[in-house]
Parts: C-alpha cells; sequence; structure tokens
C-alpha cells in the first residue's frame, strides 16, 4: 500500500508538470526523483516480505501466484512511470495538451485508479467503474514538429497507453486477491495473464556454495568419526549432514547465533532428564512434559528468523531425552555425551564450514556480492557490441540469461545482508547508506534491463556509422567503470564520472536528432523513431544511475571493509 502511495504522489509530481504548474525553483525534480528512489525501496522491501510471507503465512501462499504476478507488473509499472518521466522531461517546452486533447482526461483517470488500488488494499471495496482512454493526436501541430520531438511524442503516448493498461491490471488483481467475490466491477480490456515459467537450465551460483559447505562439513564430520576419537561419532556425522543442510536454506544466520539457544536447551533438558523424568511413571505426566518443553521452544523461537534455531533446538531435545519404547533407563553420561558431541559438531564442523568456499561473514559476503553484480552488469554491457544480424549461440544466450538473472536477484540478496551487516565496527558506514547503496543498485538493474531491451529493439541497418562511433565510445567507459566497482579497489568520483559521460551523450544526442531530421523518411516507420528515442533515453538513466550510485559508494569507506577481523 505505501509503494503505491509513493507511486501516486509520483504521478501527482508529473501531472504538475503537464499542468505547467511546477513548485518553483526546480523542486520538483529533486522531490519527484526522490520519491522515486523511495519507490525502489519500498519495492525492495516488497520482495522480502512476499518472500517471508510465503513462508509462514498459508494464505498468502494459496495465492502466491497472483503475488509473484502481483510483484512483476509492480516493477514494470514503477519503470515505466520513470521511463514516461525520462520523455516528459524532453517535451517541456510544448503544449502536450494540444498535440494529446485527451492527455488531461487520461492523466486523472490514471491517478484517479491509483487512489482506487489503495482502497481496495484498505480493505475497502470497489467504488467506481474503470473509464476507458483514447489517446489521439492532434495532426494539424504534429505536423509542425521536428522529426526528433516527434520520435519523443510518440514514445510519451506509448508509455501512457502502458500505464493505462498496467494500472487496470493492478486494480483486477488487486481485487482477485483482496476481493474475490466482487463480480459488479467490470474490467474493460483487461486479459488474465498466464504464469510464465521459463525452463531454461540456470546455475545458481548461492545454491551451490551453500551445497559445497554442507558438504564439507560432512565430509569433516566423516573425518573426525574414523580418524579421531571424539564421543557420539556417528551422532556427530548425523547432526552434521541434518544441521547442514539446514545452514544452507539459511546462509545469512551467524553461525555462532546457535551455539548458546542450543546448548541452553540441552542443559535444561538435562535437569528434567537428571530429575524430573525418573518420577514419571506414567504416559499422561510424560506427555505433559514434553508438551510444555516443545511449546516452551516452539514459543521463545517463533519468529520467521529463529526458525532454523528453532528446529535444532527441538532436534536436541528430542535427542537429549533419550526415550525409548521399551525399558527406560536414564544416566547422566547421555547428557553429558550430547552436550559434549554438539560442542565438538559446532566448533570441529560448522565454525569450519562457515569459512568454505567463502567467509559467511556479513561484510566480507556484502562485498563479495557487490562483485558479482558488477561483473554480470559487465557482461551483459558487452552483449551490446554483437551485430544484431548473427543470432546469439546457444552458449550466448546461456550466459545472457545466467547474468540477466544475476543481475534481477542480486539487489535483493545484498539488502538482506546489509540489514546484518555488523556497522558498530564500520565507522564510516551507517545502515541508511546500505539501504541507499541498494536502491541504488535495484535502479541501476532496471537501467540495464530498459538499455538491452531498446537495443534489441533497434533495427541493425539503422545504425549510421557516426553514431555507432559515439554508442562505442559510451559503453567502453561505462565497461571501464563497472570493472572498477566489480574489483572493489577505487570508486570513481561521481563529479568526474558525469563530466565524462555527459560530453559522450550530449554528442550522441546531436547525432541522433541530426540523423532524424536528415535521413529520407521512407527509410523511418514511427516504430523505430520510438526505438531510436527509446535508445537514447536508456543511455541517459543509465548514465544518471551510475553516477547516483558513485556518489552514494563514494561516502563508503571500503578499504574498512576490507581490512581483515577476527
Amino acid at each position: 500500500m505505501r509503494w503505491f502511495r509513493l507511486s501516486s504522489n509520483c504521478f501527482a509530481g508529473y501531472r504538475a508538470v503537464i499542468e505547467g504548474h511546477p513548485p518553483e525553483q526546480d523542486e520538483p525534480k529533486e522531490g519527484i526523483q526522490a520519491i522515486s528512489a523511495r519507490d525502489v525501496q519500498v519495492l525492495t522491501q516488497f520482495d522480502r516480505m512476499l518472500e517471508a510471507a510465503l513462508t509462514d503465512c498459508s494464505e498468502v501462499r494459496e495465492r502466491r501466484h497472483q503475488w509473484h504476478r502481483f510483484q512483476s507488473q509492480s516493477t514494470e509499472l514503477h519503470e515505466t512511470l520513470d521511463r514516461w518521466y525520462e520523455s516528459l522531461k524532453e517535451l517541456d517546452k510544448l503544449d502536450l495538451n494540444a498535440l494529446l486533447p485527451g492527455l488531461k482526461s487520461a492523466v486523472t483517470e490514471i491517478e484517479r485508479r491509483f487512489a482506487e488500488i489503495e482502497h481496495v488494499l484498505a480493505g475497502e471495496s470497489p467504488q467506481s467503474r474503470l473509464q476507458s482512454i483514447e489517446l489521439s493526436h492532434a495532426s494539424v501541430k504534429l505536423h509542425e514538429l521536428s522529426l526528433f520531438h516527434k520520435a519523443a511524442l510518440s514514445l510519451f503516448r506509448t508509455d501512457l497507453q502502458r500505464l493505462d493498461e498496467l494500472t487496470r491490471k493492478q486494480l483486477d488483481l488487486i481485487i482477485e486477491i483482496k476481493a474475490p467475490d466482487v463480480s459488479n466491477l467490470p474490467l474493460p480490456g483487461v486479459s488474465k495473464e498466464s504464469d510464465q515459467q521459463n525452463f531454461f537450465m540456470l546455475l545458481d551460483t548461492d545454491s551451490i556454495i551453500a551445497a559445497l559447505r554442507a558438504m564439507f562439513g560432512l565430509w569433516l564430520a566423516f573425518l573426525l568419526w574414523l580418524y579421531v576419537r571424539v564421543p557420539d561419532g556417528t551422532g556427530i556425522v548425523s547432526a552434521s549432514a541434518s544441521m547442514g543442510m539446514m545452514l544452507a536454506f539459511m546462509p545469512r544466520l551467524p553461525v555462532f547465533s546457535i551455539f548458546k539457544p542450543v546448548l541452553t536447551t540441552i542443559a535444561i533438558t538435562g535437569l528434567l532428564y537428571v530429575f524430573l523424568m525418573p518420577h514419571l511413571s506414567s504416559y499422561v505426566g510424560l506427555g505433559a512434559m514434553i508438551f510444555l518443553c516443545v511449546f516452551a521452544i516452539a514459543y521463545l523461537f517463533s519468529t520467521p528468523q529463529l526458525g532454523l534455531i528453532r528446529s535444532i533446538a527441538l532436534a536436541f531435545f528430542l535427542i537429549t531425552m533419550g526415550l525409548s519404547n521399551s525399558s527406560q533407563q536414564y544416566d547422566i553420561l547421555s547428557v553429558i555425551d550430547s552436550a559434549l558431541m554438539f560442542i565438538t559438531a559446532f566448533f570441529c564442523v560448522f565454525v569450519p564450514a562457515s569459512y568454505f568456499p567463502f567467509s559467511s561473514r556479513p561484510d566480507k559476503a556484502f562485498l563479495r556480492l557487490l562483485g558479482r553484480f558488477f561483473r554480470s552488469s559487465e557482461y551483459l554491457m558487452t552483449t551490446m557490441l554483437r551485430d544484431l544480424t548473427m543470432p546469439p549461440t546457444r552458449l550466448d544466450r546461456w550466459r545472457r540469461a545466467f547474468h540477466a538473472r544475476e543481475l534481477a536477484a542480486l539487489p535483493q540478496k545484498l539488502g538482506a545482508w546489509g540489514k546484518i551487516v555488523n556497522t558498530g565496527v564500520l565507522s564510516e558506514t551507517t545502515p541508511e547508506q546500505l539501504q541507499v547503496l541498494t536502491a541504488n543498485l535495484q535502479t541501476l538493474v532496471y537501467r540495464i534491463q530498459e538499455l538491452l531491451d531498446a537495443r534489441a529493439r533497434l533495427h541493425a541497418d539503422l545504425l549510421a556509422h557516426e553514431l555507432l562511433s559515439d554508442m562505442s565510445d559510451w559503453r567502453l567507459k561505462i565497461q571501464e567503470v563497472l570493472s572498477e566497482f566489480s574489483l572493489e579497489s577505487t570508486i570513481v568520483p561521481p563529479n568526474k564520472l558525469r563530466e565524462q559521460l555527459t560530453v559522450i551523450l550530449e554528442h550522441l544526442e546531436i547525432s541522433v536528432e541530426e540523423m532524424l531530421n536528415n535521413v529520407e523518411r521512407d527509410k523511418f516507420s514511427t516504430q523505430d523513431e520510438e526505438n531510436f528515442y527509446r535508445l537514447l533515453g536508456a543511455y541517459r538513466g543509465l548514465s544518471e544511475a551510475m553516477i547516483e550510485y558513485a556518489g552514494t559508494a563514494e561516502g563508503i569507506d571500503w578499504d574498512q571493509w576490507r581490512e581483515s577481523r577476527f
């Protein structure tokens, strides 16, 4: 709900620009950019909340397909809003209401839909019918524009129509989730989306690392059992196998966080085993004790973040009790064996395994994921060099799909790791900086995806030689910066980066405008014009996102992050 309120405020700012009533001193632009940045942060938080809700809430899990569609549509809606505003800035000197007679009513209708979505999310019933949106050109006014402005206007109209489609789909989907019995509100033009799955066989790097860590821990346990005289060697092997798999599902859980709760559980269970259980002679007494103990453990570790600790504590509770259907015997040595077995497995298996193949410390994991993010970004930028007339090989498609999925997933993972980074020992870093940094990375993902999509839409024959040179200069500069970011060696000063990219972009814009205005009209379709303008907007958007990230990263002492600490 908060995301739609922010998007509604952002759209209201766009409407003020269209109507020619922006706040003074260029404040609306800064305000809109700030709201857009908060949009990204809230979207990232929603992704993490949805992941947790799918595990803990049966109602959300039952409607997981709808919520995943809502998630993808929200992301696309944010991207379209940003792209629409970029084209709006190019048309700020034109009379848009004269060029598009239905613009005012269209913007009013979309703004009303945002409010309608908020009402439904708050549990209210839909209040009114949706109105269809029609955007027709004023042909007389349109002929007076240059080809460059025609392309910008065409893209502006296309994105507004996409906003129309997305807001209708979002409202329809929210009603389906929140009020499935509502059937008296016709939504014209909305078709149900089918869930699309990608069956491309892609490697998940983090899953492979987790599997290697679990196997390494299991082999350590085997070596201890075979070559070292340790108490209950078979118990260490079985505990290492089960706990290693559980830790693989929660890689962000600090391994030392399980030591005190589990050892406390063993100690309390040992006291019950020695002083209480020998006096229980009926099933009622034993069952009541087991129920109370299980209830207490589940209550103390009831939050989703403590789910793994809860499972391990319950397992060692049953192991320490040593219940048997035959004659029950009580021996204090069995309790001591359980405690020693856990301590041995913890310090000789779990702690060493947490540093294989990489350290699981949050700050080191954050740096490692950040390097992966920029390496994937750099690779995707190199794909722009390929000739669009040459079909990619199967390996090329696989590598691109792999890095695209890495790029899409890593900001969320970085946000989760950033929340548990101990900023107390990093004097130059605050949690707010990490949150803004994660939002910047998510914006970079949107911009790179938009650029690659715009590049793929462009017809290879339309790339003039002067454009190829300018595009190549820009791409090489971006690749150079991404490479530096991935090596974690230096952070390019944002002012210097802005100066370098601005010179390249200004020359590229001039080249594009000259080409659009001088080319023979029969060689260009309206779609070609839109594609060129979309590509230019993608170049601008990615450049601004890179500069914004560099500004945030400059305020963090990365040398302190790379220091060895024990």
